[in-house]
């Protein structure tokens, strides 16, 4: 047990003192305090040559709470113990670099770790079982996606889909496999727990769900690169459980022969289509199944010698020689759009019906076309029975109690403006900066997706500053995106998404502008903007993406920018990226030094700036500045994702042409 110099109070040892130990031949001592003959409280081991090797703290004589190990002086392990076994959080360090960072139990490794190498890399991120890899991992392609992967004990693919932030718990979107790797479901994943599925594969075809669970299509698919299985080949069409579209489907659009049929189920189109609209040679029938126009047909429309024809609608107008519509001529092209100003156009024009009520808004049919909300007490609303709405507005403090605020299969929508601190309460309004643990506890969300024809997404100062999530996806129209306000005015914040931990901006083919305002995002820990083919400029308001202060000084938080082909110009108000460790750029070809304004304060704890391909030098001396951070070449990744994926691609499943 070594030797003790520490006092005694009737034969018991009580107070400050010392034990020595030996360990190898060699001497340790401990300083530590003891209470009726226990060790409590923090200890401090030395080595022979009085070097710090242990502080641990104490309970009772087993090593209980916060505590670190170190060699020759040099920090090895820092964690936590649980009756003298490292048990919780943990990291290991070698050389004085962090080699893992993870989760122990029983003195191992033990659930959710990373393990990096020399540069700070992860090599394996996923499951540990008894301080070995486990069945899942965390892996990132070639394009830097990071996807969840879960195996079974014969090393076959089971799940490749999203996760939680620092856990391998599924969430987000993501794809279930068979003993054979072949796909079984697509499914929605909040924490853990399926939430609804999107997908479902039955032999050679494909099931797909709307947001209410519905069938909305059957049929043929193809297999892509990005695993999203669009309508391929022949299918059917169904909205609300009812056949509104059979025949040929090209990459998830009507294209190629098909019918379209009415509620009644009566057919309602026979013909060529492309671009989900009647293109070519057709005939239309009203809905009692009299054949009423067949001709060619432009984008919905046909124009005859003396009628036209609205298929959206069913309105048919007589041609006058008067009538002035000589753009409608026989000789149109397909794919064009000439319409003229009517309800039928683009829907700038429609009035706006305001509602204040839950009722009110049940009370609106199905065809309104804008809607402003303008004050609810309800917790959730439901908009998706709004098949042609086109403007949706949300006015200053009308959902305050709204918690999740879910967008999806808005086909008609254009536009989307959330006004000043519409959706965020009051209370966490004034405080935000102080309200971590009540945005955390609410999980919050705003999420926009399958809204085709959405252009363009505005949300003023405060309208979701309580929101701990966004999701933009499969938003193939979406050009504009403005959250807050952007300036370098300290006395504006906007607070959109303070406490978001993770935020994604990504595969938006359409978008060229993104605005993120004064302190939106501000604790953020990872921020991607990733294949944006047509964004050419991103402006950073005041302490926009600012990240969590690190207490530890590693440079945790990220911001990755990779493949923005057409981005030519940043612009970074004082303070933005403050305490961002780690900037990722790779696919940036037209941006240049010049094209980068960044203010006073920007990414001033910048640590390490890793570059791929087409980035130009400027760019990094821009980027890097005064920062003093550390640049180097980002690596490419191995090949166990990549083949992966190029695994799946082998499997035989079917394939149209």
């Amino acid at each position: 047990m070594g030797e003790y110099d520490v006092p005694l109070v009737d034969g018991i040892r009580n107070g400050k003192g010392t034990q020595t130990l030996k360990k190898n031949g060699e001497e340790y001592t401990l300083e530590c305090t003891w209470e009726n003959g226990k060790k409590n409280g923090e200890g401090i081991l030395l080595d022979p040559n009085t070097i710090m090797a242990m502080k641990l703290n104490f309970k009772d004589d087993l090593v209980n709470g916060e505590g670190s190990l170190f060699e020759n002086g040099q920090l090895t392990f820092r964690g936590n113990w649980t009756n003298g076994e490292r048990c919780g959080k943990g990291e290991e360090f070698s050389g004085g670099k962090l080699v893992f960072s993870g989760n122990y139990e029983h003195d191992k490794r033990n659930g959710y770790g990373i393990l990096y190498d020399d540069e700070h890399e992860p090599i394996f991120e996923g499951i540990w079982v008894d301080g070995e890899k486990g069945l899942v991992s965390i892996e990132e392609d070639e394009k830097g996606d990071r996807k969840m992967i879960e195996r079974d004990i014969e090393g076959h693919i089971r799940y490749i889909g999203g996760f939680l932030k620092d856990t391998v718990v599924r969430d987000g979107q993501g794809v279930t496999y068979d003993e054979s790797e072949n796909p079984l479901k697509i499914c929605k994943y909040r924490e853990g727990t399926e939430e609804r599925v999107l997908k479902e594969f039955k032999g050679k075809t494909i099931v797909i769900y709307d947001a209410q669970g519905k069938k909305c299509y059957e049929g043929e698919y193809k297999q892509d690169s990005r695993h999203t299985y669009p309508p391929h080949g022949q299918g059917r069409q169904f909205v609300n459980g009812s056949l509104v579209y059979m025949g040929a489907f090209v990459n998830g659009h009507r294209q190629g022969q098909g019918k379209s049929f009415y509620p009644n189920h009566t057919a309602q189109y026979i013909g060529d289509w492309m671009n989900d609209m009647a293109n070519g040679q057709g005939q239309y029938m009203n809905e009692e199944g009299e054949l009423v126009a067949e001709g060619e047909f432009v984008d919905n429309v046909y124009t005859g010698e003396e009628i036209r024809v609205y298929i959206d609608t069913g309105r048919i107008e007589k041609i006058g020689s008067g009538s002035g519509c000589a753009c409608f001529g026989q000789k149109r092209r397909a794919a064009t759009r000439q319409l003229p100003s009517s309800q039928d156009g683009d829907g700038d024009g429609e009035e706006t019906d305001q509602v204040r009520s839950l009722k009110e808004l049940r009370a609106l049919p199905a065809s309104t076309m804008a809607i402003r909300i303008a004050g609810f007490e309800e917790d959730a609303i439901d908009f998706v029975r709004f098949n042609r709405l086109r403007h949706l507005t949300i006015a200053e403090g009308a959902l305050r109690a709204v918690k999740q605020l879910a967008l999806r299969e808005l086909r008609s929508l254009r536009s989307l403006e959330i006004e000043r601190n519409a959706c965020c309460s009051a209370e966490n309004a004034a405080a935000i900066d102080k309200k971590e643990f009540a945005v955390e506890g609410a999980r919050k969300a705003l999420e926009i997706e399958a809204c085709e024809r959405l252009e363009s997404v505005v949300l003023h100062a405060g309208a979701c500053c309580d929101f701990a999530k966004l999701t933009l996806a499969e938003l193939p129209q979406l050009r504009s995106v403005r959250i807050g306000e952007s300036s370098a005015e300290t006395e504006r914040p906007s607070n959109c998404f303070y406490w978001c931990k993770e935020v994604r901006f990504q595969d938006l083919e359409a978008l060229t502008t993104l605005v993120i305002g004064n302190s939106c995002f501000e604790k953020v820990q990872s921020v991607y903007i990733k294949n944006l083919p047509k964004l050419s400029e991103i402006e950073l308001g005041f302490r926009a993406c600012a990240g969590l202060q690190d207490i530890f000084e590693r440079g945790s938080n990220l911001l990755e920018m990779r493949e923005l082909p057409a981005l030519q110009k940043i612009v970074m108000h004082p303070n933005a990226l403050l305490n961002v460790g780690e900037i990722k750029v790779v696919g940036i070809p037209q941006l240049n030094g010049a094209g980068i304004a960044i203010a006073e304060g920007c990414r001033g704890g910048l640590k390490t700036l890793k570059r791929g391909e087409n980035v130009d030098d400027s760019v990094v001396d821009v980027l890097k500045g005064e920062t003093g951070a550390k640049v180097s070449k980002l690596k490419k990744k191995g090949s166990s994702m990549c083949s992966v994926f190029s695994k799946l691609a082998l499997l035989k499943l079917p394939r149209f042409t």
